[in-house]
C-alpha cells in the first residue's frame, strides 16, 4: 500500500466501506456518506502512518474522525450514528494483525505471535478509545449548546 497515493486509498477503501454497507443492509441514502467516511478514515490513517511511522496513534485519530463525522452526519440527517460509523470503521479493523497472530501461533513462533498479538490488542484499544472519545465530545458539545441556548 506504500506505492498507492492517498487519493487512491480514499477511493479504494471508500468503495470497500460502501460495499460493506450494502452487506449490512444500510439504507441507500446513507451508503454514500458511510463510504466517504470510510475512505476519509483510511486515507487519514495512511497519511498519518507515513508521516509518523507509528500505527497506534493514526488508528486512534482515524477512529476519532469516524466518530466525529458519524455524529455530524447523524445530526444533519436525524438518523442513527451507527449507520455511518459501521461502514466507516471497516477499513480500520485489524484483520491483518490478527491473522498473523494466529499464523505465528500455528507455526509455533510464539515470540512473533506475542508481538503481533500485543500489537492487535493495542490497535483494538485505540479504535475503541477513539470511538469513546468521539461520543464523549458529542455529549460535551450537546450539553454546552443546551446551556448556551438557555
Amino acid at each position: 500500500m506504500e506505492n498507492v497515493s492517498i487519493f487512491q486509498n480514499f477511493i479504494i477503501l471508500g468503495i470497500t466501506s460502501l460495499c460493506f454497507g450494502v452487506f449490512l443492509s444500510i439504507p441507500k441514502v446513507d451508503l454514500i456518506v458511510g463510504g466517504i467516511i470510510g475512505g476519509i478514515s483510511w486515507a487519514l490513517y495512511v497519511f498519518l502512518m507515513r508521516i509518523s511511522g507509528e500505527i497506534i496513534l493514526p488508528y486512534f485519530i482515524s477512529t476519532l474522525t469516524i466518530g466525529l463525522l458519524g455524529n455530524i452526519s447523524s445530526k444533519i440527517t436525524k438518523r442513527p450514528t451507527f449507520l455511518y460509523m459501521l461502514p466507516g470503521i471497516i477499513p480500520l479493523v485489524p484483520g491483518y494483525s490478527l491473522y498473523y497472530t494466529m499464523f505465528y501461533i500455528v507455526t509455533e513462533d510464539y515470540s512473533l505471535a506475542l508481538h503481533k498479538g500485543i500489537e492487535t490488542l493495542f490497535i483494538a484499544f485505540s479504535i475503541s478509545s477513539g470511538l469513546i472519545v468521539s461520543e464523549s465530545l458529542k455529549k460535551i458539545l450537546n450539553n454546552l449548546l443546551k446551556k448556551l441556548k438557555v
